[in-house]
């Protein structure tokens, strides 16, 4: 291969990675003031509250009481400190350590 050729490529490369992840910064800056995007940011977490829980329970044995009851006190535990502390990554983190330790304990 020519030499030119291969600094061409690699320069090309180099470009689309630069612009690959200077464009989405430079793109930030006026959708930080947009109405829809903090009318999201306010909602998003109970969306994807809402969207884990739905997904948790379907796969749950209704009616197996020993996997059924660990699922639920730990999605209480995790609505209750999402409503308390208004914090997604402590009511997730606190309501997956409830359900596994409960399914080891109960399990």
């Amino acid at each position: 291969m020519n030499t030119m050729y291969l600094i061409a490529i690699l320069a090309v490369a180099g470009l689309v990675t630069v612009l690959l992840r200077a464009v989405p910064f430079a793109l930030l800056a006026p959708i930080r003031e947009s109405r829809l995007i903090k009318w999201l940011d306010r909602r998003m977490a109970v969306g994807i509250m809402a969207i884990l829980s739905v997904y948790t329970m379907m796969d749950v044995a209704w009616s197996d009481l020993q996997a059924t009851v660990p699922t639920l006190v730990a999605l209480v535990v995790t609505v209750g400190l999402h409503l308390w502390k208004h914090n997604l990554m402590t009511s997730i983190l606190n309501g997956t350590v409830v359900c596994i330790a409960l399914s080891a304990v109960v399990g």
